[in-house]
């Protein structure tokens, strides 16, 4: 009853102003979603791998696989694909044959639920359908002309494609002229169901080339993404109007310096419009009326150039056809998943609702206390997580300590978030957890009232680098989380008191930091503490190789003042060594790390080691596009007693659930190969089905449950196998607010844990999160 009423509670409460504000659409809607939009673009046979190396050299992401088909209604040959970026989607198209008329003209790609409908909704709202409904090699496509002359491709899978979300939405740039711009935007909006966010009369004309003017600047919002209509007389500076899309990053001055690679002599220049001198490599800083931006210029190989516009890079192809994207940063109108709203993320802290400084854009309930203004250079957000999760588990730590038990976890959040000028943020975050009807409570499992986070974080990027420090209670979680993780997972999450600093130039990231993790209590509120008797401390490394893949590695020390061990007792002091490497090539995907841990634990010497790899290949082109996956884990156990070695891996601060939530295993003195497959039958919904089988490294060491419990007798007593499990996992998105998961294991205990009392285990776990 709990559950239900607070996620109903939660959903009428979202939903009801919006649907009492909702007016009948004259169309129906046809768009999917943004991260579907891609920007057409079009280059001689010859530039299109210089052209991918460049695109994909400076945004990141990956490119499909080159195919050579015909795409027109008419004979026609081009190869094609699709470059995925986190933050826009471009189509490239090489034409080996003159490209028919009207293909090359058109800007973007939007698509469409259904064609014929989307066809007749066009034709209804005052666009022309210049090249009716056709078939391609993997569905239907129709060209449609807005009033105006702007082209847009529809275009209809035969397979539902199932593409990530952007980290920030790509911009969708127009040009038309005064006589047509208001045609145009009764067009596109009735067609899209979009609404326009704002309508700027004057807008700085900076942004086309014409800085000591003003012109007419339009936002749209729709569910096919952002459209900014720019409306002119014509009169127009190249290359401004060739453009087509912006792209918004997050470090404009590191993808300004980084440029396309390679790189030829000359190339590498940042510049800012005409009219506007400034020295090589420094970044104009412009204003306008209700978008702050910074822009750059960069060369790139092939014949490709980015010209620089007030949403930062526009990328001019200068070979055939005319093609363009632009790369932007924008500090009042982010938008992360939905048009100009950031998504709720798992680290709150992460979240910049600056965009809501336009009082256009607060369209949910409570929007103005996600931006109260502190005086004019900072605001204050508020917000709130609510997790529920029920579970049942019939012989926790297969029965040997644990009993059949079905209990409800709670998890509440609330924090502000201060964000002071460009460079500071304070932000402070309050934590109740509570187990309803858990017999046996772990330290993970409940913790009233207390400070979860209370940090002060000041950050500031240079044409050299960006600069971030933090001070205070904190989260901290790397690569997949094996072994340093914010412990999601569980219901009480981990934090550190730590001082943080981090310098990022380039492909280079260079972090450390020094900290005394959290220890939770719970006889009262307020009553977590940390000390100098346990201390963790890092230095690591991070570069981005062969495009985006990382390779890694950290130096850390974790010292407690008291620490227990099947073969050693006293204070513990580990030297741990970690190195990593991840990445994709094509559907191929990896990540492999490897940690050592040397030290001692009161006498005796520390010798431990665990290595962790996950790999999977996807298969894009079948329905639901199921990723093959394998994970293989393994980690040291004690071989010898009394040897004065503790051969016993220590996880450190491990996700509880890397393996499953079911917390059958831990990561200490095992061997664990898991094949999964992973499917998505449409954008909201993952599942994934697994099997797998343990093993002990050494019989001498105990069998370890999550997160690194020893099963009370297991050590010295039967073999390695440990058992087999089967897994299913399904995530499911509900709306910007609300998600879901489900997830049931079955564990077939071994003879080892039989021996100790241990019996087959069945878990079942249903979660709801909202956030606000």
């Amino acid at each position: 009853m709990r559950l239900s009423s607070l996620v109903l509670a939660a959903a009428l409460a979202l939903n009801a102003p919006m649907a009492a504000s909702a007016r009948p659409a004259a169309t129906p809607m046809v768009a999917v979603a943004p991260q579907y939009d891609t920007t057409h673009v079009y280059v001689a046979p010859q530039d299109v791998d210089a052209f991918v190396a460049a695109f994909i050299g400076v945004f990141g992401g990956r490119s499909t696989r080159q195919v050579v088909a015909t795409v027109t209604p008419t004979p026609s040959s081009t190869t094609s694909q699709l470059l995925q970026t986190p933050v826009g989607t471009v189509s490239l198209f090489g034409f080996k044959t003159p490209a028919p008329y009207p293909f090359g003209a058109e800007r973007t790609g939007y698509l469409v639920e259904d064609m014929d409908v989307a066809v007749k909704a066009a034709r209804a709202t005052g666009a022309d359908v210049i090249v009716e409904p056709f078939p391609d090699p993997i569905g239907r496509d129709a060209v449609i002309q807005w009033p105006g002359g702007v082209n847009t491709q529809l275009y209809w899978h035969t397979k539902t494609p199932d593409y990530p979300a952007f980290e920030t939405l790509p911009e969708n740039r127009v040009y038309v002229s005064r006589d047509r711009a208001d045609a145009f935007l009764k067009s596109f909006v009735a067609f899209s169901h979009g609404r326009i966010v704002y309508d700027d009369a004057k807008a700085s004309a900076r942004e086309i080339g014409r800085p000591a003017e003003t012109f007419r600047r339009v936002r749209v919002s729709s569910n096919f993404g952002k459209l900014t209509v720019m409306v002119t007389d014509g009169h127009l500076p190249f290359p401004y109007g060739r453009e087509m899309t912006g792209y918004e990053v997050a470090d404009l001055e590191r993808y300004a310096r980084q440029g396309p690679q390679p790189r030829r002599p000359g190339a590498g220049r940042t510049t800012g419009p005409p009219g506007s001198p400034q020295r090589d490599g420094e970044l104009p800083r412009r204003l306008h009326r209700r978008d702050p931006r910074r822009a750059a210029l960069i060369m790139s190989p092939a014949r490709h150039h980015f010209a620089g516009l007030l949403l930062a890079a526009g990328m001019s192809l200068a070979s055939g056809a005319h093609a363009q994207t632009a790369a932007s940063e924008s500090t009042a109108d982010s938008a992360v998943k939905s048009p100009a709203r950031p998504a709720i993320k798992t680290n709150r802290w992460q979240e910049d609702w600056s965009a809501l400084a336009d009082p256009a854009l607060r369209t949910e309930p409570l929007d103005r206390l996600k931006y109260l203004p502190l005086g004019d250079a900072g605001y204050l957000t508020l917000g709130a997580t609510l997790r529920e999760r029920v579970e049942t588990n019939n012989a926790a730590a297969f029965g040997v300590t644990g009993s059949d038990d079905t209990y409800v976890l709670q998890r509440l959040q609330a924090h502000a978030d201060a964000r002071l000028g460009e460079n500071w943020e304070v932000f402070t975050q309050l934590e109740d957890v509570r187990a309803f009807g858990k017999r046996q409570r772990g330290g993970a499992d409940q913790n009233r009232l207390d400070l979860r986070l209370a940090f002060v974080a000041y950050e500031n990027t240079t044409a050299q680098g960006t600069f971030k420090a933090r001070v205070g209670r904190q989260d901290m979680a790397f690569d997949k989380q094996r072994f340093i993780s914010s412990r999601d997972g569980p219901a009480v999450r981990q934090s550190f008191d730590a001082v943080w600093a981090d310098w990022e130039t380039g492909p280079w990231r260079i972090l450390g930091f020094l900290s005394q993790p959290v220890q939770y209590a719970d006889n009262k509120a307020f009553d977590d503490t940390s000390s100098g008797h346990f201390r963790f401390d890092m230095l690591r490394v991070e570069r981005h190789v062969l495009g985006t893949n990382e390779l890694s590695a950290y130096y850390a020390r974790y010292a407690r003042s008291s620490a227990r061990y099947g073969d050693a007792a006293g204070e513990e002091d580990r030297d741990v060594f970690d190195a990593r490497y991840a990445g994709t090539v094509g559907a191929l995907d990896w990540d492999v790390e490897g940690m050592a841990q040397r030290g001692s634990v009161g006498p005796s010497q520390v010798r431990a080691w665990a290595l962790g790899a996950i790999g999977g290949y996807t298969l894009e082109n079948v329905t639901w596009t199921p990723r093959l996956g394998l994970q293989i884990d393994a980690a040291s156990g004690d071989r010898h007693k009394g040897d004065g070695k503790v051969e016993t891996f220590n996880p450190l601060f491990p996700n509880g659930v890397y393996f499953t939530k079911a917390a059958y295993t831990g990561y200490v003195n095992l061997t664990h190969v898991r094949p999964s497959v992973t499917v998505k039958p449409n954008a909201r919904l993952s599942v994934q089905m697994a099997v797998a089988g343990q093993w002990r490294q050494t019989t001498r060491d105990a069998i370890y449950t999550a997160p690194n419990i020893a099963l009370p007798g297991s050590a010295g007593v039967g073999g390695r196998w440990t058992g087999a499990y089967g897994q299913v996992h399904a995530d499911y998105v509900f709306n910007a607010h609300l998600t879901g998961l489900i997830e049931a294991v079955h564990y077939e205990v071994g003879r080892s844990i039989r021996d100790v009392g241990g019996r087959d285990s069945d878990y079942l776990g249903v979660e709801l999160k909202f956030g606000w």
